[in-house]
């Protein structure tokens, strides 16, 4: 994903490490940020895992469907901004399966971005329809 040319949405990107085995947010929880996934020296890898919908969890009776993976994030790749743009839960949970090295946008800032930046806004709402 690029940046609008003035540097004002990268500057606001704040670096996080993840450990091996750390949950980025999981699924059904309201989204407060977008990650995008940077490089480490042995390649960074996410997992996005997500639970059946047709049949729900029933805390009553301890009924769990087992996690499905959906996708392996490497460096380069982002997540999160499908439940920041459309406001819903964030539809998978994502665990690293090694440490992680990340950059994060808070969501005031993203919206920001959104409402400022053309060319980010385009980008996002771009791979957003293709991920619906």
């Amino acid at each position: 994903m690029g940046f609008d040319g003035n540097g004002w949405i990268a500057r606001r990107f704040c670096p996080r490490t993840s450990s091996r085995g750390a949950n980025a947010g999981a699924q059904n929880q309201r989204a407060n940020a977008i990650y995008h996934v940077t490089a480490r020296p042995h390649a960074a890898q996410l997992t996005a895992l997500q639970r059946d919908k047709s049949r729900p969890n029933d805390d009553r009776k301890r009924t769990c469907t087992r996690p499905e993976e959906v996708a392996r994030l490497w460096p380069g790749d982002f997540f999160g901004e499908v439940a920041l743009i459309s406001g819903e839960p964030r539809n998978a949970t994502v665990l690293a399966r090694n440490a992680v090295d990340t950059y994060v946008l808070g969501k005031t800032d993203f919206e920001a971005a959104l409402a400022t930046s053309q060319s980010f806004r385009d980008q996002l709402y771009g791979i957003y329809f293709m991920r619906q």
